[in-house]
């Protein structure tokens, strides 16, 4: 990880790096998918609204920033599959449907075997730790008080 301080600049330098990070086309096409999945398998009304299941436009965003936090914090400059392993845990509302939207983006970002999955959702989970510390830090910090 970067290891950005907030005494350094942590913050307006995590975000001056993250939007550098390269969106690929097919990270794009991951999100349009995991959309019309959460519209269609979950139940969704009208997704642009943000109804139950449904994906507005402003979290497709969010995610998007997010990714590109992730790949930022772990010095990469484009979204790869390990930090789209985040999306499951930004996109559900309902506990039951994580398994689901977890096992659609494994399958789309994963090749292998479930043990594989395992151990990149393991990574996945310890990112997403590392980014929330690195997060609750930066909060703390009196640049954002």
């Amino acid at each position: 990880l970067l290891g950005l301080t907030p005494a350094e600049g942590g913050g307006p330098r995590l975000a001056s790096l993250s939007q550098a990070v390269r969106l690929p086309r097919h990270v794009g096409l991951l999100l349009t998918e995991l959309r019309a999945f959460a519209e269609d398998t979950l139940g969704a009304g009208d997704g642009a609204a943000g109804g139950p299941g449904g994906v507005s436009d402003r979290r497709l965003g969010q995610c998007a920033r997010i990714l590109r936090v992730s790949a930022a914090t772990h010095g990469r400059t484009s979204v790869g599959a390990a930090d789209c392993l985040l999306l499951p845990w930004l996109i559900w509302d309902d506990p039951e449907h994580l398994p689901l939207l977890q096992e659609f983006v494994r399958e789309r970002c994963v090749p292998g075997t479930a043990e594989e999955a395992g151990s990149f959702r393991d990574l996945a989970l310890s990112a997403l730790k590392d980014l929330e510390s690195e997060m609750r830090a930066l909060a703390r910090s009196p640049e954002f008080a």
